[in-house]
């Protein structure tokens, strides 16, 4: 699951997930359902993703930025997002999703950008500027 939070920068978005890979996952989602809504789209297309980074907070925006890249060069837009290995600050997975004929002018940001736990739930956001 996802939420958001006004921002004056842009859309606040958070994942939250019983792991942190879920809420990066989720967080992906949430990005994208800012430029549609993801449950209209068919996970017809698969792209296969890898990132890594220096830090955990680094890793969240290389990780959206790298969904977003992939997106925009396949001119798709990702309804399903997985997360298969995070391991030592590197991830690999996947997106799904289907063709998508507007831009997608969204950039996540480090505003913001936090991971950590709460109650039972883990959570990684960010600002996305729109």
């Amino acid at each position: 699951m996802y939420r958001y939070f006004e921002d004056e920068s842009g859309k606040g978005i958070i994942g939250l997930g019983t792991t942190v890979e879920k809420a990066f996952e989720e967080a992906g989602k949430a990005m994208f359902n800012i430029v549609t809504d993801t449950k209209k789209i068919k996970p017809e297309i698969k792209i296969e993703l890898e990132c890594s980074a220096e830090d955990e907070e680094s890793l969240l925006i290389k990780w959206l930025n790298e969904l977003l890249r992939e997106a925009v060069v396949n001119g798709v837009v990702f309804s399903k997002i997985k997360i298969e290995s995070m391991k030592n600050l590197r991830i690999k997975g996947w997106a799904k999703g289907n063709k998508f004929d507007k831009d997608i002018d969204i950039e996540p940001t480090y505003e913001s950008v936090e991971i950590g736990k709460k109650n039972k739930y883990f959570f990684a956001q960010c600002i996305v500027k729109v």
